[in-house]
C-alpha cells in the first residue's frame, strides 16, 4: 500500500524517499529478458508470438526453434533450403554428411554399417557372412537344353525354354552344385539382397526342363542348401517370338489372373519390395482402337515411364527399378524373356517344375489367342482354365491343376 496515501490504490511506484509517483507512464518490459523493450535485443517469433533469444531464431522462416519446421545441419547449423540435400540419417548438409548410400536397398547408413567392397549396407552385404568366391561360376554363354524330339508321352509339350534363378541363404561351398552347374552350363552368382548365392539354371525346353531342375535341386539338397524369407525364385519364360502386340495380350491375360497367381505364394512375398503387383498399372490407358505406334508408347509409359526404347536401353535396369515387379517385362527388351519374380525361395524340384509349367502356359495362352477372345470369350479367366487349354499332356495338366489347388489351400 502507498505509504504517502494509504487510501490511494492506484499508486504503482515509489521513489527512494517514499514519495508516491502516480502520473509516470508504465514502461513495457520484455517477457524474455525482462529489460525495457527499447533496450531489448531479443527477437520476436511470428508463430507463437513470444520474445526469444536471437540465437534460437531460424534465419529462413523467422520462427523460434520450437516452431521452426526447417531442416538445419547439426554439424554447421546451416539452414537447408528447398531442394538442397539434407541427410535424414545424420541430419547434416551435403558438405558435412559422411554417410553412404546402399546400392542394393537405397538406405543411407553410417560408415560402420557400410561395406566398401560391395558398396552395400551390412544388412545387404554378403562379403563377410560366407566366402563364396570359389563357388561362383558364370559361363561365357548359357547352353540351351532343347528337347526337340516328339514323343507321345512327353510331359512338357511347350516349346518355350524355361530358366529359373534359385536364391539361397546358405550353402556348402565344397559341395557338388558347382560341378552340376558347370556340366549343365548354368551359373552361380552373388546377389546383394541375400546372404547366400543365386543358382541360375540354363534355359531348357520340353522334358529337358524337368531333368535340369531335378539335377540342380538334388545337388542343392546334397549340399545342405538353406533358404529364408529373404530368398525368392525368379522364373524366365522364353518370349523372343512375341511382338509388342503380343506383349499387350500378355498384360491383359496377366491382369486377369494376377491376384490368383499371388494366392499361390507365401504371404511374406505379397508385399515384397522386389515383386510388386503391377497388372492394373500396366493395363491402364490400353485402348483397343489405338494405333500400333501409340500402343507401343502407352506400354512403354505404363511399364517403364519412358516413350522410347532408345532412352530406356541407355540404363541398365531402366527407370524406377522397373524390374522389381511380379511381372518383369524389362527382361523381354534385354533378353527376350518374360520374368515372374513373385515366388518365394525354394529348392523343391516339384514346386519349381509346376510353377515353371504354369507360367509357360500363361505365355502360350496369350500368344495363341486373339485380343478379342481374351477380352470377350474369357472375361472370367482362371489358372486352371489356362492350364487345361495349353498343357497338352493330360497327366501333366492334372498334376499342375492339383498343385494349384494345394497351394491355394496352404496360403489361404
Amino acid at each position: 500500500m502507498c505509504q504517502c496515501n494509504e487510501n490511494n490504490t492506484s499508486c504503482k511506484r515509489q521513489c527512494e524517499n517514499c514519495i508516491c509517483i502516480h502520473d509516470e507512464p508504465e514502461i513495457e518490459l520484455c517477457s524474455n529478458c525482462n529489460e525495457p523493450m527499447d533496450d531489448c535485443t531479443c527477437s520476436y517469433c511470428e508463430a507463437c508470438n513470444n520474445m526469444v533469444d536471437p540465437n534460437v531464431v531460424c534465419g529462413c522462416c523467422n520462427y523460434c526453434e520450437d516452431c521452426c519446421s526447417c531442416n538445419h545441419c547439426e554439424s554447421c547449423s546451416r539452414t537447408i533450403l528447398g531442394d538442397d540435400f539434407y541427410c535424414s540419417n545424420c541430419h547434416s548438409c551435403e558438405r558435412c554428411c559422411e554417410c553412404y548410400h546402399c546400392d542394393n536397398c537405397g538406405n543411407i547408413v553410417n560408415s560402420e554399417d557400410y561395406c566398401s567392397d560391395c558398396e552395400n549396407c551390412n544388412d545387404c552385404c554378403s562379403c563377410n557372412s560366407n566366402n563364396y568366391d570359389d563357388l561362383y561360376w558364370e559361363p561365357i554363354g548359357f547352353k540351351f537344353h532343347t528337347d526337340a524330339k516328339y514323343r507321345k508321352n512327353k510331359k512338357n509339350m511347350s516349346l518355350r525354354h524355361i530358366g529359373v534363378e534359385i536364391e539361397t541363404s546358405k550353402i556348402d561351398c565344397n559341395g557338388e552344385i558347382k560341378d552340376t552347374i558347370r556340366f549343365l552350363k548354368g551359373a552361380i552368382v552373388s546377389d546383394g539382397s541375400i546372404s547366400g548365392v543365386e543358382v541360375v539354371s540354363p534355359p531348357a525346353s520340353g522334358d529337358k526342363f524337368l531333368e535340369v531342375i531335378n539335377k540342380i535341386c538334388s545337388s542343392l539338397a546334397n549340399d545342405n542348401a538353406e533358404i529364408n524369407t529373404d530368398c525368392g525364385l525368379h522364373c524366365h519364360i522364353e518370349a523372343k517370338d512375341l511382338t509388342w502386340y503380343d506383349i499387350r495380350k500378355v498384360i491383359k491375360v496377366y491382369a486377369k489372373i494376377e491376384n490368383e497367381l499371388y494366392s499361390l505364394i507365401a504371404k511374406s512375398r505379397r508385399n515384397n519390395q522386389y515383386c510388386h503387383q503391377c497388372g492394373e498399372d500396366y493395363l491402364q490407358d490400353l485402348n483397343n482402337s489405338c494405333k500400333p505406334k501409340d500402343n507401343k508408347k502407352t506400354l512403354m509409359k505404363n511399364i517403364w515411364d519412358e516413350t522410347s526404347t532408345k532412352n530406356f536401353k541407355e540404363r541398365k535396369y531402366g527407370p524406377n527399378n522397373a524390374r522389381y515387379h511380379g511381372l518383369n517385362l524389362q527382361s523381354w527388351l534385354f533378353r527376350g524373356t518374360i520374368e515372374f519374380r513373385m515366388h518365394q525361395g525354394t529348392i523343391n524340384a516339384s514346386k519349381i517344375i509346376n510353377w515353371g509349367l504354369l507360367l509357360a502356359s500363361i505365355i502360350d495362352f496369350a500368344a495363341n489367342h486373339t485380343e478379342k477372345e481374351i477380352d470377350n470369350d474369357f472375361s472370367f479367366l482362371s489358372l486352371r482354365l489356362i492350364v487345361g487349354s495349353e498343357v497338352k499332356n493330360r497327366e501333366t495338366a492334372s498334376q499342375v491343376k492339383e498343385w494349384i489347388k494345394e497351394r491355394k489351400e496352404k496360403f489361404m
